[in-house]
């Protein structure tokens, strides 16, 4: 501003990244196949001082028991599981000084202004673990899906062949005194643990499951085989699956009267509701004793990434590198004396000067700072 003084405002933060679960989202689908995500950038400041408005956060909705790691380490950022829990992913990139916020009493009118910084980036993994109280599991066609829709309001697509459920289904059961959730979950295979069929797709699930319900076929010809097979793919996985509690229910009751469940097990009939109500009252008193799952622990991603400002020689070039140089010269382009003369100070309080000093650099050497090649004067 002519005999005003500097007047260019500061430019506006990025907006943040931002994960929340809601218990009103029941799946990822919405975020099938989006591969960038982007808060919104902040707007430039202006004359008068003004600063610009703030870039708009960006709030990625989704279900209760999402894991978010980050890809390439696995770390964990995020495991959601309360409603409305919420967990800052990335802050977004702080907005550039005008030049009024470098005015000093030696330099009344300076020319000289920052630029914002670029936003972060970072890849993530998102995965859907359900949060219920019991899973029932067991071969294709043991009689999960028939189950569940017995036992609650639930209606799932029932049919007589494999992998009629590909998602999980969820329900509610509610007694007089207790309340608990059921998910069916997609019927295993052998080999399930190495992938096949629905394999991992099915057994991550089980993993934030309280109990088991083990679903067993009398019908089959192999009854105590199909039995084995759900254990061996259980402890196979891992992931502490085949230490959960578990209750072992034949079912189909009706169908096969003759059939002698072992000691300790139930046999029962979704049909007509023979043995329901016992199984519902032993899988309630059984989940007074076993607690919630712990979430993961949360490891921190957000962290400065600036490392200390490193020279070296190479055929007789002296190159002056760092992430700290970097985003130094990306907010604060040299564009005139002044600026030069600052930047050199900005090295010479990092120690560059001393490091190419004991690196043997001379005068009317190169120095090589990212794109830019200079000659060396030492000022003293």
């Amino acid at each position: 501003m002519p005999f005003g003084g500097p007047s260019g405002g500061r430019g506006g933060n990025g907006g943040d990244v931002i994960f929340q679960s809601l218990r009103t989202v029941k799946s990822l689908a919405k975020h099938r196949g989006k591969q960038r995500l982007r808060a919104g950038d902040g707007k430039i400041g202006g004359n008068n001082n003004k600063t610009g408005r703030s870039g708009e956060d960006l709030l990625v909705e989704l279900p209760i028991g999402t894991v978010v790691r980050q890809t390439e380490t696995g770390r964990v950022i995020a495991d959601l599981t309360k409603n409305e829990e919420t967990c800052l992913v990335l802050i977004g990139g702080r907005g550039g000084r005008g030049n009024s916020g470098f005015s000093t009493s030696t330099n009344k009118a300076p020319k000289f202004r920052e630029l914002g910084e670029e936003g972060r980036t970072l890849e993530v993994t998102i995965e859907m673990k359900l949060m219920t109280d019991v899973g029932l599991v067991g071969l294709p066609n043991a009689g999960k899906s028939t189950l569940l829709s017995r036992f609650t309001s639930a209606t799932p697509r029932i049919a007589d062949y494999p992998f009629t459920t590909l998602e999980p289904g969820l329900g509610v059961v509610e007694m007089e005194e207790s309340i608990f959730t059921i998910a069916d979950l997609p019927g295993l295979i052998r080999g399930a643990h190495q992938g096949k069929g629905l394999g991992h797709q099915f057994l991550k699930h089980i993993e934030r499951t309280r109990m088991i319900l083990h679903l067993v076929d009398p019908l089959s010809e192999s009854v105590e085989d199909d039995q084995a097979a759900i254990e061996a793919e259980l402890e196979a996985y891992g992931h502490g699956l085949d230490e959960k509690p578990r209750i072992l229910v034949y079912t189909k009751a009706d169908a096969a009267p003759d059939f002698l469940p072992p000691e300790g097990a139930f046999f029962i009939s979704a049909h007509s509701g023979k043995g329901l109500d016992p199984l519902c009252f032993h899988i309630a008193e059984k989940l007074k004793d076993i607690p919630e799952p712990e979430p993961l622990a949360r490891e921190i991603v957000i962290e400065d990434d600036e490392i200390p400002v490193q020279c070296r020689e190479e055929d007789g070039i002296f190159i002056v590198e760092g992430s700290a140089v970097e985003n130094y010269l990306a907010r604060r382009p040299p564009i005139d004396l002044y600026g030069w003369k600052r930047f050199w100070g900005v090295l010479v309080r990092w120690g560059v000067s001393e490091e190419l000093k004991r690196l043997g650099i001379q005068e009317r050497d190169i120095v090589r700072i990212g794109e830019m090649e200079l000659e060396y004067f030492d000022e003293e």
